[in-house]
């Protein structure tokens, strides 16, 4: 119910999906068509509202809020870009989705599809929400039996009023750690991303957020993931959090505009 309730919409943009010209795009970078690995998507946005992402603005009245926070495209419109994708010494698809297979009843319709029409590997981004639970295990399950071979998700903090209060991710443990366990008992390897440094409400500039990061490792280690993924925290303009770091004193406000000072 808590995810139903985060779902601003759920009518398709539109019936059609821009197909990519990956004659053209391989042509011109042969060593993308090289690689073994294939990027797809299957569908464009994300219900949730993290302070640290784009989805946010760009679903904002100011910019493009007549778009749908959520749009899926339709099972046989993905199926034929997969079957178009074996063409190109494909051995195993990325969905790069922000959230993949959110929606139930087009993963009940997709997976079984993938698994006969199209029979790639495939590697889906998730949140733990989607894996908790009996709907979780029933989703993972579907992905296993499609030919999923590995998870990636997002833990991003191990302090869960961080997650809450700052990050806009009310994400309980219990998310987490039933997520990683149910992933791991249909065999998928798992990899975990989280964000270094991010402070919590009460931080001041100068002040260590070291012993949230170490919570962060603890949540980890007791999740028990085959790989653990970071990033430091660089407050972007035009993002909650980065407001969030501006008031806080912990970025100078000015520098939201361009984030020039933001290195590679």
């Amino acid at each position: 119910d808590a995810l139903i309730s985060r779902t601003l919409f759920k009518d398709t943009l539109s019936d059609t999906f821009p197909k990519p010209d990956r004659a053209t795009f391989y042509r011109d970078n042969p060593d993308m068509a090289d690689n073994p690995i294939k990027n797809a998507i299957c569908g464009e946005g994300c219900p949730f509202a993290c302070t640290y992402c784009y989805n946010v603005a760009w679903n904002s009245p100011e910019m493009y809020g007549k778009f749908k926070r959520r749009v899926v495209r339709p099972t046989q419109d993905v199926i034929d870009e997969a079957r178009e994708l074996k063409k190109y010494n494909t051995k195993c698809v990325y969905f790069q989705d922000d959230i993949f297979g959110f929606e139930r009843e087009w993963m009940e319709e997709f997976m079984p599809k993938w698994r006969d029409e199209v029979g790639l590997p495939f590697h889906a981004q998730l949140r733990l929400e989607l894996a908790y639970g009996d709907a979780g295990k029933r989703r993972l399950h579907l992905m296993k039996q499609a030919g999923c071979t590995g998870i990636t998700v997002a833990v991003e903090n191990g302090d869960y009023n961080v997650r809450k209060q700052v990050l806009d991710r009310p994400m309980r443990d219990a998310h987490i750690f039933e997520g990683c366990r149910n992933i791991a008992k249909e065999g998928l390897p798992l990899r975990t991303e989280q964000i270094l440094g991010v402070p919590t409400l009460e931080t001041r500039a100068g002040e260590s957020v070291i012993n949230i990061d170490l919570k962060t490792l603890r949540v980890n280690t007791l999740a028990r993931p085959t790989i653990s993924w970071t990033a430091i925290l660089a407050p972007y303009g035009g993002t909650e959090l980065g407001k969030i770091a501006a008031k806080l004193g912990l970025y100078e406000e000015s520098r939201l505009a361009t984030n020039d000072d933001v290195k590679d």
